[in-house]
């Protein structure tokens, strides 16, 4: 089983968590702080100590490379200067077909691969077969999952269990080896990175992102986000995270706090300042990116000013929507500022809605470039918005 890469797997964002928990516990319910602060310090300590256990065996690593059976641990990898390499086609509690069979065995002889990691114990066949034909020894790391009631009165838990997974780990770390390539190159040209067919492509009205929404912008200035610019940097490492950070400055940046969305308006909310228009849908326009991939721009032909009324909230929703910033519609789209929208409670992305900006002289949001604001903001107030 293939499984999504959990942060809290690693100690190092383990800890970033428990913070954060007794933090949001503490704004909630402040009468008491005093508990939450000790019981948060109590356990931090022993993830500390945890965490200084993973820093010290890993740091000395003879290999780098361990390969799952499930790719849960990239956090932790990435976290500890070790790769994860994962492979499909194994289950615990079943021999592989006779064809899987040979290309496991191709694979796993020519990377000299010493362990296999499974999520839970392999059964003695399975073993038996692999051990038989390659040699290979199998051992587990454990998700956490699959932790069973029996196992938590115990007295197992995230330390213990964790603690037993860096024993595990060090039956490859500890082991001299070379390189460990991916059996199969990840498929990277997904919907999700912009590569789609034409068909693929719809019309969207408005109430595809009614909600009430906030911009990521504040998390990036309080620090929240820093933790994605680290994980960020740690897998692509073309940049770091302080220029992680500075990039996403100059996307994020903007001085409008909130936006409102009904089915056929926008509100938008900025120093306690409201402006309301109507939406109207003008077509879409694909974008084709210099590395092939691709974006889609849903455009307004009109955003009309309206009266403000005080009953224009809907119900929030949980999406995120996306907003980018068209520098000209006419011209290179490389130049596009990425403006990330998060739904007021939630937020998960779905898709994005475009205008053209103060180059065309038109009066879009979002109001606030790196700078300077542009000319034609929806809370200039001198301007007339009937050509948005």
């Amino acid at each position: 089983m293939t499984m999504i890469p959990m942060s809290g797997f690693s100690p190092q964002r383990a800890i970033k968590m428990v913070e954060t928990i007794r933090d949001q516990l503490v704004k909630q319910y402040p009468d008491k702080k005093d508990s939450f602060t000790a019981n948060a310090d109590a356990y931090i300590a022993k993830l500390k100590k945890l965490d200084d256990s993973y820093t010290k065996s890993l740091s000395e690593a003879k290999q780098k490379n361990f390969v799952t059976q499930h790719a849960a641990f990239r956090y932790l990898a990435l976290d500890y200067g070790l790769n994860q390499v994962s492979i499909s086609g194994l289950s615990p509690d079943s021999e592989p077909s006779a064809t899987r069979l040979s290309e496991l065995t191709e694979y796993i002889k020519k990377n000299d691969i010493k362990v296999i990691y499974f999520e839970e114990n392999a059964s003695k066949s399975l073993s038996k077969t692999l051990s038989a034909e390659t040699g290979v020894d199998l051992a587990v790391l454990n998700p956490l999952e699959s932790l069973t009631d029996e196992q938590m009165k115990d007295g197992e838990d995230y330390i213990s269990i964790m603690g037993a997974n860096l024993k595990s780990l060090e039956l490859t770390t500890t082991q001299a080896g070379k390189e460990i390539a991916p059996e199969e190159e990840e498929d990277t040209k997904t919907v999700a990175n912009g590569y789609f067919e034409d068909s693929a492509i719809k019309d969207r009205t408005l109430s595809d992102y009614v909600g009430d929404w906030q911009s990521v912008y504040p998390y990036l200035k309080d620090g929240t986000l820093d933790q994605v610019f680290d994980y960020k940097a740690k897998l692509t490492k073309s940049k770091t995270a302080e220029e992680y950070k500075a990039y996403y400055t100059t996307g994020y940046k903007t001085d409008v706090d909130r936006i409102v969305i009904t089915d056929k308006t926008m509100t938008f909310y900025k120093n306690g300042e409201e402006k309301k228009f109507e939406y109207r849908y003008a077509g879409k326009h694909t974008l084709t990116y210099t590395k092939g991939n691709r974006g889609v721009r849903y455009l307004s032909k009109q955003l009309i000013r309206m009266r403000v009324n005080s009953s224009m909230f809907n119900s929030v929703t949980t999406k995120l929507l996306l907003i980018r910033q068209l520098t000209s519609i006419f011209s290179s789209v490389g130049k596009a500022k990425r403006h990330f929208i998060r739904n007021w409670k939630i937020g998960l992305l779905t898709t994005q809605v475009t205008y053209p900006d103060s180059k065309l002289r038109r009066k879009c949001w979002p109001t606030n470039q790196i700078e300077k604001e542009p000319v034609g903001s929806f809370f200039d107030s001198n301007r007339n918005l009937s050509n948005c």
